[in-house]
């Protein structure tokens, strides 16, 4: 049996959840653990072109800051280059970006480079690689999508690569979508095309990493990629560990060391995996059954507003032809249609009543904040003093005696409310859903109905449109009704922390947005507890007798 080579590719993908930013000092201790565990190849990350966001080291791998290499010489390193990166509309590849983003193999330290393409971009991804292996790089073609492709497709584009010269070509399960059997007929597929080394990259959506790179190894595959822990994104890649113990115990590939990677595992892995939660769950199982794009999970998930069933309901109603590129604007189209169903069980659900908004000179909107319940006795005071409208984001738990208006966005969280017993205190309750299981309803249950738009705030008494689906911008649209001179908030307190910057950014760019709208002429917003947005702050205190 041919040894199969290792190649790791936690940094790079990985960096879809940190935008690349690995800290240096991690990056060396991480290099030193993978020096030891007897893998080949080490993938650092992507060579890109600049952009106007802020990446991190492992998205440029600049050559300059690399010298810490040479104390590692087990191992060979790569970069990832993806080839819709340099390739314009109107002149095909941008050969001297290429060139000015990629140096000579003799300036660095990098042996490998790997060529990421989809069908459409083949033909410019080999006149990549042929200008790769000029500049001295062992060159791999990953081409994603493959269960994608017909097997008509897939050898016109094989027969396309056979003077291209590259050294590998690899089967990348991008939506993983595929099972054994399909990863042996795709390997026999490609040996009948092409003679040289084949690799494979799983993703675990089904949860068939592991079994579909044994089927792989088992075929006679030669390079296999994995990460620790599978980080990556979406339900994340083969675990890199779980593979050195397959093949030292089953395959007897005594040169590996499967326990090395243990401490660094516990020390950043796990934490890591438990803030950014990669890997199997229904959504994504869901997704790699329908080829969905891995994108569209990401969005869903990563607002922590919608419920799984709403989750699974939208990916669903993705159609196969909008599955394969993420379209945020599909996305907004599917999710509308999700958040506004139409009850077609008679006696299961129940239609609401719509909202009627009432005029109050002020409104204070108490999201859940640790400050809030810091300055409650404050809040309360001023809420009574200038006899506010008073809406609460979800359920706080912390002013069940203050007359209120509790707004609410999916059933995740009208389900708690009704539970913890605080929606009996609540004046009422307001939610986007216009209908409800008869299990939720209650008699003070209202709606308004609320529709997602990209880039767009626009409020009416009969509909109100916010860029993402979060309940303090519904709240925020629901004060604008009652026609307030000044809108108080409280528990509105942000994000400092890099784990938490996208969170805090969609919601920044929302109060900018609304402050910016004709709805705040001769109106102010002010938080009156402390907060991490660039919003005006008045103390509570400062506001009470």
């Amino acid at each position: 049996m041919i040894k199969t080579k290792i190649l790791d590719c936690t940094l790079r993908d990985g960096g879809y959840y940190n935008d690349w930013d690995f800290d240096v000092d991690f990056v060396k201790k991480y290099i030193s653990v993978l020096n030891d565990s007897g893998i080949d190849i080490i993938e650092l990350g992507y060579k890109s072109r600049a952009n106007d966001k802020f990446y991190g080291f492992c998205h440029y791998c600049s050559d300059s800051q690399l010298d810490f290499l040479k104390n590692y010489k087990n191992i060979e390193y790569s970069f990832m280059i993806d080839v819709k990166d340099f390739v314009n509309a109107e002149s095909g590849l941008d050969v001297p970006e290429v060139k000015r983003v990629i140096k000579n193999k003799k300036q660095t330290f990098f042996s490998w480079c790997r060529i990421a393409t989809y069908h459409e971009t083949v033909p410019q991804a080999i006149k990549l690689s042929g200008i790769l292996k000029e500049l001295g790089y062992k060159v791999t073609f990953n081409i994603m999508g493959f269960s994608l492709l017909n097997n008509e497709q897939i050898r016109k584009m094989l027969l396309g690569l056979k003077d291209s010269l590259v050294d590998v070509i690899y089967i990348s399960d991008s939506f993983g979508s595929l099972v054994p059997e399909d990863i042996t007929d795709f390997v026999d597929l490609v040996r009948r095309q092409y003679q040289g080394p084949i690799g494979i990259h799983t993703h675990d959506n089904q949860g068939l990493a592991f079994a579909n790179t044994i089927a792989a190894i088992n075929a006679g595959i030669e390079y296999i990629d994995a990460s620790v822990l599978g980080m990556g994104r979406g339900a994340g890649n083969l675990r890199l560990e779980q593979l050195l113990l397959f093949l030292y115990f089953k395959h007897n590939e005594r040169h590996l060391n499967p326990y090395s990677l243990l401490d660094i595992i516990q020390e950043y892995f796990m934490p890591w995996q438990a803030h950014f939660q990669w890997g199997w769950d229904f959504s994504y199982m869901l997704s790699g059954l329908k080829n969905i794009h891995p994108t569209y999970c990401q969005k869903l998930k990563s607002s922590h507003q919608y419920a799984i069933t709403q989750v699974a309901n939208i990916l669903s109603g993705i159609s196969d032809q909008d599955a394969v590129k993420y379209n945020p604007r599909k996305l907004i189209e599917v999710s509308n249609r999700v958040l506004n169903p139409v009850c077609e069980e008679e006696g299961k659900c129940i239609k609401l009543d719509p909202y009627k908004s009432r005029h109050a000179d002020s409104v204070v909107i108490l999201a859940g904040g640790v400050h809030l319940r810091q300055h409650k006795d404050a809040i309360r005071a001023l809420a009574k003093k200038n006899k506010s409208l008073v809406l609460e984001c979800n359920d706080t738990g912390v002013f069940l005696d203050l007359r209120r208006t509790t707004v609410i966005l999916n059933r995740v969280r009208l389900t708690e409310l009704r539970d913890s017993g605080a929606s009996k205190s609540a004046k009422e309750i307001v939610t986007a859903m216009k209908i409800v299981d008869s299990g939720l309803f209650v008699k003070n249950l209202r709606y308004i109905e609320c529709s997602l738009g990209i880039g767009q705030f626009k409020v009416s008494p009969d509909q109100i449109i916010i860029p993402s689906y979060i309940v303090g911008m519904f709240a925020v649209g629901m004060a604008l009704l009652s026609d307030p001179k000044i809108i108080y908030i409280a528990g509105f307190e942000g994000f400092v922390s890099e784990k938490n910057k996208d969170e805090h950014k969609e919601m920044q760019n929302f109060w900018n947005m609304v402050l910016q709208s004709p709805y705040m002429k001769h109106r102010r917003i002010i938080s009156v507890t402390p907060t991490h947005y660039d919003l005006s702050v008045q103390s509570v205190y400062s506001l009470i007798d």
